[in-house]
């Protein structure tokens, strides 16, 4: 093994991640396969290191490598079943090249900030919107305890505030300039979205304008189901923990099987999981579930949400997604909220980003995109930065933000 290593070249396949973000660990993942290596041997890293120094265009002579400890020989031997590494044989001195992926983005925003060239990141970017979510009002005659947590992790009702509306010029604005946009998506939330006053008017208006409608309901605001069967869009029902069970499988038996109704359980603890599991079993629907955080079941969070190794490496991740978790956030990039009181938001955590009366959608997406209240969120915190699965991790969401930590995982939480 060893005369074949030294008479030889060494490279990595081409579909291969690693990841140095560790001073003293790396990662070797296969984008293709899933499979990879983890190490800490100071000579292990040292030779991949070598590989992704520019001035070996991707390939090494490991014959010119004075290696001491022969561990590097399994070492290579082990990356090299795995599809990692690759050995090639030297046939002449001709040196091999393999340009390895490494992201750069021309118009990298902080690189155009950083060079006083923020005017460079206005092209294109209308492209960059596919969903919007107009909050159109924000009255509802119920008192649900989640009501100011809820929307905060998830498409969901809200009360937020003083009772307010969004008037319907303003709604059929957003709309008809959403549809010069790349825009597919459109979410109605509230409040209870039927008290708008214009409601009626409203629904004739969104038929002009071929989006996917989603309507947001909560399971407590609806008294007559035919009525909600009636209207034309997906419908969304959220489900928050207690329920009426008879309420809920009367409905569910009088939608079962339309694809337009989605059933979306809130749960805080497991608990919850044995009915729904039960509901889900027994009748063709459309369902999700969502944990919710509600300030008391940190435990739950900790034994069921938070991340561990397994769970991360659990499915293939492919070299795209690892590349788009370097710059931005999958879980928020191109959605806009829009307040009744006309302040527009990239996210209801976050501050607010500008004023739909005062400025232009274009206008909006450019201040998110400058400003980054969440579109380009990436695992920049002290603890994440030094992981070595800091962009094969799923990015961070609202749930991050909601319990103030920086990671859901238990990778560091000791």
């Amino acid at each position: 093994m060893s005369n074949t290593i030294i008479n030889a070249w060494f490279t990595l396949n081409k579909d291969v991640y690693v990841s140095f973000n560790s001073s003293i660990k790396i990662i070797l993942y296969n984008t293709i396969n899933g499979n990879s290596f983890i190490t800490s041997n100071a000579v292990h890293i040292k030779l991949i290191k070598e590989v992704y120094n520019p001035v070996n265009l991707g390939v090494v002579d490991l014959g010119l490598y004075d290696i001491a400890d022969d561990s590097i020989y399994d070492f290579i031997d082990e990356i090299t079943k795995l599809n990692i590494g690759i050995i090639i044989e030297k046939k002449s001195e001709n040196k091999p090249m393999n340009f390895l992926p490494i992201l750069c983005l021309q118009n990298d925003i902080e690189k155009l900030q950083q060079s006083n060239q923020e005017y460079l990141i206005g092209d294109n970017i209308s492209q960059y919107l596919h969903s919007i979510n107009l909050i159109i009002s924000n009255k509802c005659s119920h008192n649900c305890t989640g009501c100011d947590i809820y929307y905060k992790q998830i498409p969901s009702c809200s009360k937020l505030s003083d009772v307010s509306f969004m008037p319907l010029h303003i709604i059929k604005d957003i709309v008809i300039k959403s549809s010069y946009l790349q825009v597919k998506r459109i979410n109605i939330l509230g409040g209870n979205i039927i008290f708008h006053p214009a409601w009626n008017d409203l629904l004739d208006f969104l038929q002009e304008y071929d989006f996917s409608y989603h309507l947001w309901f909560n399971l407590n605001q609806i008294n007559d189901p035919y009525y909600l069967l009636s209207l034309p869009f997906n419908k969304e029902i959220n489900i928050s923990m207690p329920f009426e069970n008879n309420t809920l499988l009367e409905m569910i038996e009088l939608v079962n099987t339309k694809k337009d109704f989605t059933f979306n359980f809130l749960i805080e603890d497991l608990s919850h999981l044995e009915l729904i599991n039960n509901i889900s079993n027994n009748y063709e629907i459309n369902s999700t579930i969502s944990p919710i955080y509600n300030k008391q079941n940190l435990q739950f969070f900790e034994e069921n949400v938070f991340l561990e190794e397994s769970d991360i490496l659990s499915e293939v991740i492919e070299m795209r997604k690892i590349f788009c978790n370097q710059k931005l956030n999958s879980n928020f990039f191109g959605s806009l909220y829009f307040l009744p009181n006309g302040e527009v938001k990239a996210n209801m955590n976050c501050p607010t980003i500008g004023y739909f009366q005062n400025q232009s959608i274009v206008e909006l997406i450019y201040n998110e995109l400058v400003n980054n209240t969440t579109w380009r969120r990436i695992r920049d915190g002290e603890k994440c930065q030094e992981c070595i699965y800091r962009f094969l991790c799923p990015p961070t969401s609202n749930y991050e933000i909601v319990l103030k930590k920086e990671n859901l995982c238990n990778l560091f939480n000791s």
